[in-house]
């Protein structure tokens, strides 16, 4: 691809991005959305991604990055038991999936229905959750850590999808923090029982 190929890719991917940020799409932006906003013809985000999922899911990625280097910063600086740093980074993912809960929507999509690797949730789990979590319980073997951080992710994201979407069932606010953070407490307490078994 030339300079100005390259150019008009990044711009595109960097419209995705921005829309994806932005408070005011309430679902994933539309392929005419990314074109009006990177100024482009709406063709051209099919013509340089290949499909409207490629983009968003490059952008997602984009995002990812940039986030996850904020968590492992946060990771490192804090000295506290892996326990307590758990709490920490876990409340921190809350306030952001309360933050960005339209990316999140998307991402999670993305990583539970349609199995995409890299997204967000995927990526906090395997390069953050697991390694502070073995570090708790380092007599457990991985298949046993991975068991429970998987539980206790899925409990957590069920929980932001069920309250994102207006579940009629569902009485929890997540998006009022001192409760979230109470069942943060409660789910990180319960999954350390459930380890130290």
């Amino acid at each position: 691809m030339n300079f100005r190929g390259e150019k008009s890719r990044e711009t595109i991917l960097n419209a995705a991005v921005k829309l994806l940020e932005s408070k005011a799409f309430c679902k994933e932006p539309l392929i005419r959305d990314i074109a009006k906003t990177a100024r482009v013809s709406d063709g051209s985000p099919n013509y340089y991604f290949g499909s409207k999922d490629n983009l968003i899911n490059e952008a997602i990625y984009k995002l990812s990055d940039r986030w996850l280097e904020t968590w492992f910063q946060l990771s490192r600086n804090l000295n506290l038991m892996p326990v307590e740093k758990i709490r920490v980074l876990c409340k921190n993912l809350g306030d952001f999936y309360a933050e960005h809960p339209n990316v999140i929507k998307i991402s999670l999509n993305n990583d539970l229905f349609r199995g995409f690797k890299n997204s967000v949730r995927a990526r906090f789990i395997n390069e953050i959750l697991i390694p502070i979590t073995r570090e708790a319980v380092p007599k457990k073997t991985d298949d046993e850590i991975k068991t429970i951080v998987y539980s206790f992710a899925d409990t957590f994201d069920m929980t932001f999808l069920r309250a994102v979407s207006k579940h009629p069932d569902n009485s929890f606010n997540f998006f009022y923090k001192p409760n979230r953070d109470k069942f943060i407490d409660r789910l990180i307490d319960y999954s350390i029982v459930l380890l130290q078994s």
